[in-house]
């Protein structure tokens, strides 16, 4: 599924924003975890289960650690559950060169959250894949980190 069709009923975004964000879209492929020293990548589509694929690779790591995001988006509900760890780990998080869709939600999980000069970050609202429709799942959830 195409997630920029799938959301496209909610974004309120200037059209040159929505063309950039669509043009950077990655495949549908559960993203890429992989941990580095002090830092975690997160490289790739935020996929259904892609969070304990997270909780997995990260586990044995207790100390400081940096986040670093690479992602056009992909699914809600996981990248808050990443968000929500990183939170409780304190970690930081740290974008090099996108960040769209349900990306953010895991990069302000970060207990301080940093950005490339070149970086770009996008939010858009939540949508629900089977009405097509807007809902506040996402804000209310991002409110509560």
């Amino acid at each position: 599924m195409n997630w920029v069709a799938a959301l496209s009923g909610c974004w309120s975004l200037r059209p040159n924003s929505a063309a950039l964000l669509a043009g950077a879209a990655l495949p549908c492929a559960a993203a890429e975890i992989t941990v580095k020293g002090d830092k975690v990548y997160v490289l790739g589509t935020i996929e259904s289960g892609d969070d304990q694929k997270f909780e997995n690779a990260v586990k044995p790591y207790d100390g400081p650690m940096q986040v670093i995001l690479h992602s056009a988006g992909g699914r809600l509900r996981p990248a808050l559950n990443i968000g929500s760890l990183i939170r409780e780990r304190r970690w930081t998080t740290h974008v090099e060169y996108t960040c769209n869709s349900a990306c953010p939600m895991i990069w302000s999980g970060g207990i301080k959250h940093t950005k490339t000069q070149a970086a770009l970050i996008g939010f858009h609202s939540a949508g629900d894949v089977n009405t097509g429709g807007c809902h506040l799942l996402g804000m209310h959830s991002f409110c509560h980190f």
